[in-house]
Order: C-alpha cells, then structure tokens, then sequence
C-alpha cells in the first residue's frame, strides 16, 4: 500500500488515542459517588474511638453492602490484656450489610479493640480494627498491626498462585486462537504442543493452588491452614471457591478438546468437512474461553458494586483479549525456527490490533468504574497500582514501536525474520504501519538474519513489561477499589472531626408510661445537632405533665433507619442535670431516621415513642 495510506492511519491511531485520554478526563473528572465493588464499614455501634459508660450488650459494626461471615471469630471484640470478651457468636442482621456479636457481661474499665474480618459481596475478604473505651481509655495490650493484616507468608503465595493463573490462562488462549485463526500448520509443531500443554497445566495448578490457600488467606491464619478440611469447605461453599471449581472442571473439559484441535483440527481447506471441522472447534473453544474467563469476573470486582450488569462481560472482554494478545506474543516467539509464513503474521497483527482496542476501550471503564475521580486516582493504593499497570502498558507499547521502527522497510525472507518484523505488531497497526495496512516495503540490503539481534533488546522488555502488567492486575483483583476506599477515608474523617457548628433540629416527643410516679407522663425534647451525616450532639430534655423537668429512672435515645434496615443505632447518654442528658450521635447515611425515645418511670412502668427524622 502507499505511504500516504499509512500516513492516514497514523492520523487515525492519534485521533483514536487522544478521544480514549479525553474519556478517561471526563469519567474521572465527573465519576460520581456510586458503591464500590468492595463493601466499607460505614458506622459501629459503639462509635470507633468513642468513650461509653458501660460495656455494651453488643458490638455492631454496619457495611455499604451485603457480606458474609466464614467462621466464628469473624468479629473479636478483646479487652485492654488482649483477652477475648465477645461471645464468639458473629451473625448477620439487616438486609445482611450489619455484622452483630454479644460481649460477654461484667466487662471492666478500660480500651476495647474490635478485630474483624468478612468477605464483600465480590467474593474478597476485607478486615479492620477499631477501639472503644469502657468508662475510661486506657493503655492496651494489642498490637493493631497483628489483628490487621493475615500471614504475610500466605499472602505472597496467594498474589504469586493468582499471577500464574493469569500467564498460564494467557499462554492457553494465546495458543489455541493463534491456530485458529493464524496458522493451522501450527498444531502439528513440538513447539506449539508444548505451549498448549504448559498453559493448561499451570492454569490447572496454579487455580488448585488458590483454592487451598483461600481459606488460610480469608482468616487470617497461616499456611498450615492448607490442609484444614473446613476452612476448604467454607470457601468451596462461597462463590469465589465454587467459580475455582467451576474453572477446575472446565479445564477438564478443555482437556479434551485441545486433544481434538491437536489430533483433528484440519491445517489444509482440501481436507474432507475442513470447514465444517474447523467452524465446530473454533466455536466450541470460544464457548470455553468465555466460561473461562467468567470464573474471574463472577468473583471479582465487576460482579459487584457499579453496572454489574454491564460490567461482567466487559471484564471477560478484557480477560480474554489479553490473553489471546500475550499468548500469540508468545507463539510468535516460540515458533520462530518453523516454516511460518508471512501469512500468519499477518493475520496475528490484525487480531492483535482487535485485541488492543478491547483492552483499551473496556480499560477505560474500569478505570472509572473502581476510581471514579482523581483524587481517588492518586491519593489510594488501588489508583497508584493503577496508574503502575498503565506505566507498564506504556512500557510494552514503546518497546513494540521500537521493534517495528527497526524493521519496518525490510521483507521477512526466513521465519526468523519474520518472528523479528512482528515482535510488536500491535504498534505497527496503531501507527498504521506494516501488516495492519501497508505492505512490507523492499527488500533492504541488511542481512536478515541480523533482524533478531537488534530486537532483543526490545523484545525482551516488551515481554518484561508484559508479565509485570499482569502481576499487578493480579495485585489489583485483591486491592479494595479506590472508589470505596475514599469514600472510606471520608466517612472515618468524618466521624473524628468536632460536631460542626450548625442549627439544631428539636423534635417533641410526648409520652405516658401509664404509671403513677413522678415522669410517668410529660414530654421528651430531642435536640440533635447539626442533624446531618456524620458526627452530631444530641441533648435531651424530659419535663413532667407541669412542665417542670424530672428525673425518671432510665431513658434511651436510639436511631433506625428503614429504608436500609439500619439500627437501632443507640445514643450513648450521660448524665447533663436535673431531667437532661447528652450524647454524641452518629449518623453515617442520609435519609428518614426514625428517632426513638424509651422512658421508664418505675420498675414495670415504660413507654417507647418516635418520630421521624431527615439527615442530609
């Protein structure tokens, strides 16, 4: 073709590229504050780093969705010697995004350290710490960074299985479309074989592996966990261990159908049923690939939080276009003493120019879908692992333009000049250059056999650059999504900072216990201030059926929310005068609180009214 065809797809690939940097401007610019695909610890009751008069009856600690508990010290509430004092009886409340354990009675004095560990609604185990003081702070025996983090050990092994699925998934794809689609001939070759059988037992083991360490990793404990036949079962009863098992038995079935595409899989259309063989096989390996790559996205990040709907099969889009991408990489650089021909080539730079858009548009929505914003962008551990990966995606991008760049004027007369031409294909399509729309130029009079030497260097990095992307997309898949943790970080700065300045909301509660004593009957006056999300200081007033104020023998003040099946959230009171108490409220959603008012005015004589409320 012409140079100005060329010329013209380079204005198109600059073009394309500038419209994909302004949409990722505008979806993190105007990312909006939807629910992340991890759960947060929204509020606690008691409030974290609050002080109360008593030990509570309870600990609840509510979430920004749904989760699920996998043993039962999922909560551990420990007292300042670090001895236990929870009842070890987790359970879930609410619409299941409220986590409940009992205390044990006859608590002391002292700082309180709640430890908990639970699994969101996408399948990762997230956990945290918090403390509340009984009476008094006091000094404590916990380490936080003990209850915080699970066995460092376990975790590597865990990050290191997870990475090796993705390069082994990658190398299996990559090599089955490569002989779908590129070269036929290929299924006949050592080389190829191998690559086929490597990708399906490293994917085989490396999912058996994460499996196992599961349950140790999602409690927390070490690597002797392995062989815990429960901690198995609990994770095989969840859904990132039974799309594992899902995984496990569809590799068996790819077993069987790689034995097919080796032994029937026609390299000649003169074959009898060519078509018809290669259609069926084709059609069932991208059937298999697809449920492959959806045991990722079900336990990942896209099953939950923003557009899960649309987010699943974007991030099996994604998946799968890596792999075939870093697999037919693989292959080119695998068979390059074969009799490959141009052809084949050819046809990988068009499918990886395919993919490469995939990857781009589909990444951009995941960008703003976990980030959402730049602050979240660069002010969290997800965006900066993010904004890694990208360096890395760059990394592989420039070593590839530098492949092509070094042989862009030279015909591929042996195959190892051709594995040298298209060591980076997919940048010579996006500069519009070589097989994805010009024809190789003349013949040079460089030796060809001197092509791989000078790529080396390039290749090399590229494939680099490469691996080092896919460990950290295996890094993310277990990092809480910048969105949430933000929001997060807000709620928690939030809920330390000073009551903010701002009119108080009254509400008259009247009331009548039906009994004869002083304060059987009169008027609860709630006064909650500034009545917003967050921190607020609640005072109570409680004047008799004269107006005058009483004392009556116990009153509580607690907070529910219905919409979202939040509460009762009780108000720590204390003790403020003559018929007055006050509290520190803390609200963490906006909404139509329901505020109620329990007076007892004797022993049988007690009475509970509400009346609503409007935060935010």
């Amino acid at each position: 073709m012409s140079t100005t065809f060329r010329r013209a797809g380079a204005r198109r690939a600059l073009r394309a590229t500038a419209l994909a940097l302004l949409t990722l401007l505008l979806a993190l610019g105007l990312g909006t504050n939807a629910a992340s695909a991890h759960a947060d610890l929204v509020a606690t009751d008691p409030v974290a780093g609050s002080v109360v008069a008593s030990a509570p009856a309870t600990v609840t600690l509510v979430f920004s969705e749904a989760v699920s508990l996998r043993s039962a010290d999922s909560v551990r509430v420990l007292d300042p010697q670090g001895l236990p004092v929870d009842a070890g009886d987790p359970h879930l409340t609410g619409k299941g995004d409220q986590v409940q354990v009992t205390v044990k009675a006859a608590a002391a004095h002292g700082t309180y350290t709640v430890a908990w560990r639970v699994i969101s609604e996408d399948s990762h185990a997230i956990g945290g710490a918090f403390t509340f003081s009984v009476g008094a702070p006091s000094s404590t025996s916990v380490k936080m960074a003990a209850v915080l983090r699970p066995d460092p050990l376990v975790e590597v092994l865990d990050t290191a299985a997870r990475t090796a699925a993705y390069l082994a998934f990658a190398l299996l794809a990559g090599a089955v479309a490569f002989t779908l689609v590129c070269w036929p001939a290929a299924a006949a070759t050592r080389a190829l074989q191998r690559l086929l059988m490597t990708g399906w037992c490293g994917l085989f083991l490396a999912s058996t592996a994460v499996l196992l360490l599961r349950g140790p990793y999602d409690r927390g404990t070490g690597l002797a966990g392995v062989g815990d036949f429960s901690l198995l079962r609990a994770t095989v009863e969840g859904r990132f261990g039974q799309a594992l098992l899902a995984r496990l038995l569809l590799l068996v079935v790819a077993g069987a159908l790689l034995s097919l595409l080796l032994s029937r899989f026609p390299a000649d259309d003169r074959q009898p049923h060519a078509a018809r063989t290669r259609a069926f096989l084709a059609a069932a390996c991208v059937v298999l690939g697809c449920a492959l790559c959806a045991t990722w996205s079900v336990a990942g990040h896209s099953s939950a939080g923003v557009q899960p709907g649309l987010a699943l099969p974007l991030d099996m889009a994604h998946t799968l276009a890596m792999g075939v991408w870093l697999g037919g990489l693989v292959c080119l650089l695998a068979l390059v003493r074969s009799e490959m021909p141009v052809q084949a080539v050819r046809r990988y730079s068009r499918v990886a120019l395919v993919c490469m858009a995939v990857l781009v548009a589909t990444g951009l929505y995941q960008s703003w879908r976990d980030v959402g914003s730049w602050s979240a962008l660069f002010g969290t551990l997800y965006g900066r692992l993010l904004l890694a990966k990208s360096a890395g995606v760059v990394t592989v991008l420039a070593a590839a333009r530098l492949s092509r760049s070094r042989t862009r004027h030279r015909a591929p007369e042996t195959s190892e000049a051709v594995a040298a031409w298209v060591a980076a294909p997919r940048a010579a399509v996006l500069v519009g250059a070589g097989p994805g729309g010009a024809e190789p130029g003349p013949p040079r009079a460089a030796p060809a056999d001197r092509a791989p030497l000078r790529l080396r260097g390039p290749v090399l990095t590229e494939a680099v650059a490469a691996v080092a992307v896919v460990a950290l997309t295996a890094v993310l898949t277990a990092t809480p999504p910048g969105r949430g943790t933000q929001a997060a970080a807000r709620a928690a700065a939030q809920a330390a900072r000073p009551v903010p300045a701002g009119r108080a909301v009254e509400l008259t509660v009247p009331y009548d216990t039906g009994g004869s004593a002083p304060g059987a009957r009169g008027t609860a006056v709630v006064s909650l201030g500034p009545a917003a999300v967050g921190r607020n200081e609640l005072t109570l007033r409680v004047t008799g059926a004269d107006g005058q104020a009483v004392d009556v023998p116990d009153v509580q003040v607690a907070f529910t929310l219905p919409d979202r099946d939040l509460g009762p959230l009780q108000a720590p009171l204390a003790k403020a005068g003559n018929g007055r108490w006050s509290a520190e409220a803390f609200l963490p959603i906006a909404g139509e609180w329901m505020v109620s008012v329990t007076v007892r005015s004797s022993d049988i004589d007690q009475v509970t009214e509400s009346k609503p409320l409007k935060v935010g």
